[in-house]
């Protein structure tokens, strides 16, 4: 017992000896019996006091308060920055000096209160700068920095420097020219080969102004590929409003012959910037397509992917996030999905975190997020930079190749000031890049619509400067078609009249209208054919430009069905059946779709006489055999109708009419005495009734012949008996 009551007393003094270190440790860093929270403002009337020494002390200065302050032309109006200790250590002799960044800063500066200095700043305590900052009145629209240098010691009288960014903006918002394609849409999620499809895209102005010339471009159509059902592969508009969206429909076909698989187009987007230049974005898009006669049974993964876009404007080295949103909206998982953060195409802007992020798999209908961040370079102007991220990931389909390997980008974007850029002067003392005039379609007009093969048609279209200022001159268009037919060479060709169209000049905004009159060769394969609409011009400085537009031009070819003589006999009974046959021959260029034959009339029954062809290649031929019930004694009318439709979907119809003279039906006896009546000359007839006689007497002769036999083999019975 003695020897517990010794161990006890000794841990409570080891206990006591620890408790009287920690107590003194305490009181030598509060020998003023003041304590302090964290984030409580120092007054500079403080007592001095020394936190004691302190190993390899670095204190670090920040400033806590928001970024970006907002002034108009001619305010005058005092701020607080509140500027913290992050370390934990204590700063010494704190001196903060306000400075000027940039050229033609339009602001004046002054400190108020002496807040610039302080002896000393504990860790993790705040002091607050107090600023009162005067914007000229004639400051130009725009976000200007104000550095905020530090200078300080530790308590080893170590020195420290440091620096923050302040931001005054002026005159509200920066111009953000930014327009985008979103909401990627299909009216069918799967193609056969030979039919006709929509594709739906949302242009949209995410940007605080309106954005003029922007083109949309459905590219990668190919004759032997994905072309255009009608209208054409491009949209214009001279000026997009902010904020408002608009739904393009663009019309597809695939070619009859294309094979099941997945095939890539690509949506190009143009259009100026505030400083006039052009902004160019590229959308992937794929299109799944089955072959004639196949189901593409293989599940594919689709994935679409959302970006947001930074609100506000960013200087240099001010880092912000873009959030990337990636959904398998397929009915398959998609595997090895690689995401790459690119930035835009100058390195004006670049990531500033981990630039690919991947995604072993993403099952249907699930979604993932992530977040890039970046910041602009010096090399960067004051203006909206678009931001790419690269997406590649595996469908779940299998290929010739392997694995079916889809890639397309997605765009961001994002407002940049700097007042330091030298884009103004060019690079090497180039000239900054102008906005030059630009020539578009802006209507065209087919007539007929769909032309057919071997006629004429006119083509009216009306062209447009889009340029808000300046003119074109000198200008000259061609049209040109990039495919022939074996025999007979280009498809179009012009109908009595040149394909070159001469416009002295074209004021800006200002259009002009012009019609072609073309023929297509008779051999031409009915489908959707490109024609190259082709401009050269000056402008006032005399500058050459080149470029090209394109129109989609549907061509028909003849469909034609033809039959033998079409036959219905001219007599018949009440409900006996009239046949009426005949053969159908595909005698036109495209393949017929849809054949069917019907009889209709009043005083028939014509359950029996329908018939569904289906298709009709072309030269191939089939037959009809059907037939018709009269139901009422008379005359009774009737039509034949063969309706079929052509490669176009359009449908043709030829009907023959037919009459029937209906009696009643004649009755067996009258029928037998008719034949009975017949004359002698026809001997053979009555061999068979001398048969049927004989045959009948035999069998009387063997009935009687049993009957006797039972009557006599009964009487014998019956005299035994007795």
């Amino acid at each position: 017992m003695k020897k517990l009551i010794n161990k006890f007393m000794a841990m409570l003094l080891v206990l006591l000896t620890l408790t009287g270190v920690l107590s003194t440790d305490i009181s030598i860093y509060a020998e003023d019996d003041t304590t302090y929270e964290d984030d409580e403002y120092v007054d500079d009337n403080s007592d001095y006091y020394s936190p004691g020494p302190q190993i390899n002390p670095n204190p670090v200065l920040k400033m806590s308060s928001d970024g970006i302050l907002n002034f108009t032309k001619g305010e005058t109006r005092d701020v607080t920055l509140n500027i913290k200790n992050v370390s934990s250590f204590y700063a010494y002799n704190i001196l903060i000096q306000p400075v000027a960044s940039g050229n033609d800063f339009p602001y004046e500066i002054q400190v108020l209160d002496k807040s610039n200095t302080k002896y000393f700043l504990q860790n993790t305590v705040t002091m607050q700068l107090k600023l009162r900052i005067t914007i000229d009145e004639d400051a130009k629209s725009g976000i200007y920095p104000l550095t905020l240098n530090y200078t300080f010691t530790a308590n080893d009288k170590s020195g420290f420097t440091g620096s923050d960014t302040v931001y005054i903006k002026v005159g509200g918002e920066v111009t953000n020219t930014s327009v985008t394609l979103k909401n990627f849409q299909r009216s069918a999620d799967r193609m056969t080969a030979g039919g006709v499809a929509a594709l739906y895209v949302d242009l949209e102005n995410t940007g605080n102004s309106d954005v003029d010339d922007v083109t949309v471009v459905l590219d990668g159509l190919a004759a032997d590929g994905i072309g255009m059902a009608n209208g054409s592969n491009t949209y214009n508009f001279s000026t997009l409003e902010k904020g408002k969206t608009e739904r393009l429909t663009f019309n597809i076909t695939a070619n009859k012959d294309l094979k099941t698989g997945s095939y890539p187009l690509t949506y190009k987007l143009k259009y100026l910037n505030s400083d006039g230049e052009e902004v160019s974005k590229e959308f992937g898009y794929y299109v799944n397509v089955s072959a004639v006669g196949e189901t593409d049974d293989d599940a594919r993964a689709d994935l679409t992917v959302t970006a947001s876009e930074p609100t506000g404007t960013y200087n240099v080295g001010q880092v912000f996030s873009v959030n990337l949103t990636v959904k398998n909206t397929g009915d398959h998982k998609a595997s090895n999905i690689v995401i790459t953060a690119a930035g835009d195409e100058e390195n004006c802007v670049v990531p500033r975190s981990t630039s690919v992020k991947q995604i072993k798999s993403l099952a249907v209908g699930e979604s993932q997020s992530f977040s890039f961040d970046f910041a602009a370079t010096s090399n960067a102007g004051t203006k909206n930079y678009p931001i790419s991220f690269n997406i590649e990931y595996e469908t779940g389909a299998e290929t010739e190749e392997g694995a079916e390997i889809r890639k397309f980008v997605q765009y961001s974007g994002v407002n940049v000031y700097n007042p330091d850029s030298k884009e103004e002067e060019g690079e090497e003392g180039e000239e900054k890049k102008i906005s030059t005039p630009k020539i578009i379609i802006s209507r065209y007009e087919c007539s007929p619509v769909i032309v057919e093969a071997g006629k004429t048609f006119d083509i009216e279209m009306t062209f447009k400067n889009t340029h808000s200022t300046k003119s074109v001159n000198n200008v000259k268009l061609y049209l040109t078609v990039d495919e022939e037919t074996e025999k007979q060479g280009n498809v179009f060709t012009p109908n009595q009249a040149s394909n070159t169209f001469y416009i002295d000049k074209i004021e800006p905004k200002g259009e002009v209208s012009h019609t072609f009159s073309m023929y297509t060769v008779p051999n031409a394969d009915a489908r959707t054919y490109s024609l190259n609409v082709n401009f050269e011009y000056e402008d006032a400085q005399y500058n050459e430009f080149k470029t090209t537009e394109l129109v989609g031009i549907n061509v028909k070819q003849k469909a034609e069905l033809t039959t033998n003589d079409i036959i219905v006999p001219t007599d018949g009974y009440v409900g006996e059946g009239v046949n009426i046959a005949f053969d159908l021959y595909n005698t036109g260029k495209v393949n017929l779709s849809n054949v069917m034959v019907r009889v209709v009339g009043d005083g028939f029954d014509t359950t029996s006489a329908t018939y569904y062809s289906g298709t009709l290649d072309i030269g191939a031929s089939d037959t009809y055999d059907g037939t018709i019930i009269p139901t009422d004694v008379g005359s009774a009318s009737g039509q034949v109708i063969i309706t079929y439709e052509d490669s176009a979907g359009e449908q043709h119809e030829k009907i023959q009419d037919f009459t029937v003279n209906v009696s009643e039906a004649m009755p067996m006896d009258d029928y037998m005495d008719d034949y009975g009546d017949m004359p002698e000359e026809e001997e053979p007839s009555k061999l068979p009734v001398f048969i049927g006689i004989g045959a009948g007497v035999l069998v009387v002769v063997i009935i009687v012949t049993v009957i006797i036999k039972r009557k006599l083999k009964k009487r014998r019975e019956m005299e035994l008996s007795e």
